[in-house]
C-alpha cells in the first residue's frame, strides 16, 4: 500500500527525466505479514535525494526512475544544495511532455472524462462533474501542474 509523505520541494515540478528521485525498492515490500522477506508488490518506495522524503507508489512514472545504488545515501545538510544552478533546466524534452501527457490522459480517463481538445502544451478535458474535474485538477496541482479550471466548471485546462 503507499504511504509516507510525497516529495514536496522543487523536485517534484521538474520533467520525471530530470528529478533526483531514486527507486529504493522496486516492485516490492519487506513486509512482517511475510517475515520481513522481499515479496513482489505493485509499488515501489521512492526516495528525494534533495529533501528526503520518502514514499510509496504504484505510478507508472517509476518505470522512469533509476534504481538506487548501495552508498546511494541523502545526506540531510545537503537539501538545499540541490536546487541551485538548475536555470538550464527549464527547457523541457519533447520525451518529457510526451510521458507527462501520458500521466494525465490516465488520470482523465481514469474519473470518467473525455479530452476536448489538445496540442504540444495544452489539453483541455472535460468532466461528467464538477466534483470529478475538481478532483482531478488537486491531485494534477499537488503533481506540480498547471491546472487552470473556473470553479463551477465541467472543463479544465491543463499547460504541459
Amino acid at each position: 500500500m503507499s504511504g509516507g509523505n510525497a516529495c514536496q520541494c522543487a523536485q517534484r515540478k521538474k520533467p520525471v527525466n530530470k528529478r533526483r528521485w531514486l527507486v529504493m525498492d522496486r516492485n516490492c515490500n519487506y513486509s512482517a505479514f511475510n517475515g520481513y522477506r522481499k515479496t513482489f508488490s505493485d509499488y515501489s518506495a521512492i526516495r528525494c535525494m534533495c529533501c528526503g522524503a520518502y514514499w510509496r507508489t504504484k505510478s507508472r512514472y517509476v518505470d522512469y526512475l533509476d534504481d538506487a545504488e548501495q552508498g546511494d545515501v541523502y545526506k540531510n545538510n545537503d537539501w538545499n544544495e540541490c536546487d541551485k544552478g538548475d536555470e538550464g533546466d527549464e527547457d523541457v524534452s519533447k520525451d518529457a511532455l510526451t510521458m507527462m501527457a501520458a500521466e494525465i490522459k490516465e488520470q482523465i480517463d481514469l474519473n470518467g472524462g473525455a479530452i476536448y481538445e489538445e496540442d504540444g502544451t495544452k489539453i483541455v478535458a472535460e468532466f461528467m462533474c464538477s466534483i470529478r474535474a475538481s478532483n482531478v485538477t488537486v491531485a494534477l496541482q499537488k503533481n506540480g501542474v498547471t491546472v487552470n479550471r473556473d470553479p463551477f466548471s465541467r472543463r479544465i485546462e491543463i499547460r504541459l
